[in-house]
């Protein structure tokens, strides 16, 4: 009877150190489990954090963009500015020069009306004063 209990309990025995072996590796496939979704959630986070940084370069190079469009336009407005003023001198200029000219060059038919006009008034003894802003107070005065 002694042998037949000592087979029985070596038997338990046994059972129990495959259960204790069962139970670590089941516990060991958990570790491991647990590891490879830790690293899974890491690898995931890394991912939407390098999306989150091209997205932000990628807004800073849009935003950089249209700061240098902006920048053109408003050089192309000055320099439109610039050109605009210019050619107004210009022609202020011209019309300055025309009127100046114009001052200066009193046609010929003029000139004889206006002697015609200061001797007529000379021997009438008026003064009409007649083109003075022109040829000021005139030689027969």
């Amino acid at each position: 009877m002694q042998v037949g209990e000592k087979r029985k309990e070596k038997r338990e025995k046994e059972k129990r150190r495959e259960e204790k072996r069962r139970e670590e590796k089941r516990r060991e496939e958990k570790r491991r489990e647990e590891k490879r979704r830790e690293e899974k959630r890491r690898e995931e986070k890394r991912r939407e954090e390098k999306r989150r940084e091209e997205k932000r370069r990628e807004e800073k190079r849009r935003e950089e963009k249209r700061r240098e469009e902006k920048r053109r336009e408003e050089k192309r407005r000055e320099e439109k500015r610039r050109e605009e003023k210019r050619r107004e001198e210009k022609r202020r200029e011209e019309r300055s020069r025309t009127r100046s000219r114009e001052k200066r060059t009193t046609s010929k038919s003029d000139q004889i009306v206006h002697l015609f006009t200061c001797l007529s008034s000379m021997s009438s003894g008026k003064r009409t004063g007649i083109g003075e802003d022109k040829w000021g107070a005139g030689p027969f005065r």
